[in-house]
């Protein structure tokens, strides 16, 4: 078996308020660090989702910030 063969491990599952509320935490130190050039990848790779993950939880970077 090698790592390709090793399947994925999908995190539990979360309310969409409680999505939402991860998400925020995750930005707030990228927020007071590049204000609002702060991006949603950013966003996503510092709360450890996808980037369809914030869009899915918030309308665009406007509604997040």
């Amino acid at each position: 078996m090698t790592t390709t063969d090793v399947p994925r491990r999908r995190a539990p599952g979360m309310s969409p308020d409680q999505r939402r509320a991860m998400i925020v935490r995750a930005a707030l130190p990228l927020l007071a660090t590049y204000g609002a050039g702060l991006t949603t990848a950013q966003v996503a790779r510092a709360a450890g989702i996808g980037e369809a993950t914030v869009f899915r939880a918030f309308a665009d970077k406007d509604a997040l910030l």
